[in-house]
């Protein structure tokens, strides 16, 4: 488990996210996990009074860390006000409803987004070609963007960058359909 600290930075007058350690488990019950948190907290001294909250997944062993810790903290710190219960978190909910609302639409937009990148991904000569194109058409020599399918968010810059490029794309992908030799190579 790794473990990072968000705090405000009085220097940089902003908010920072540091790793802090990494605690290795194996099989655990949150009770265990809190305990183990709580020892390096203490060892590495720590001012966990000034702990806000603690950020966490979704399952009920997390839940169970959560209030071991908090009640841990307020054993040792009587002034403790608990944590800030911000749930759990809440992004495989969202990557999940964001890949169904994807299932939806008309078009296959993951693999568009991988076909185009690869479409120039190997080929020196292919984005030869594409830049001069670019150039001819007096469009931004971009490179498309790598979407990866796990990191949705990779999602929105790959197909901007397929929207700004999309005269110059529609163009190249009609050039190799006419020429297959080209179209090998590409």
């Amino acid at each position: 488990m790794d473990l990072t600290v968000r705090y405000w930075s009085p220097t940089h007058n902003e908010v920072w996210v540091s790793y802090y350690s990494s605690l290795m488990f194996g099989h655990a019950e949150g009770k265990t996990v809190a305990s183990k948190i709580m020892t390096q907290f203490k060892e590495d001294n720590l001012p966990i009074e000034k702990l806000c909250t603690l950020v966490r997944d979704g399952p009920n062993v997390n839940k169970t860390i959560f209030t071991t810790l908090e009640k841990s903290i307020k054993e040792e710190c009587p002034e403790f006000p608990g944590f800030v219960d911000l749930g759990s978190c809440i992004l495989h909910t969202v990557h999940n409803a964001f890949g169904k609302g994807l299932e939806k639409l008309p078009l296959n937009i993951d693999q568009l987004c991988l076909d185009v990148h690869a479409l120039l991904k190997h080929s020196a000569a292919g984005r030869a070609d594409y830049e001069k194109l670019q150039f001819q058409l007096d469009i931004d020599a971009h490179q498309f963007q790598q979407h990866t399918q796990v990191r949705w968010l990779s999602l929105g810059p790959a197909i901007t960058r397929i929207l700004e490029q999309w005269d110059a794309l529609l163009i190249f992908v009609k050039y190799l359909g006419e020429n297959p030799k080209l179209h090998q190579k590409v």
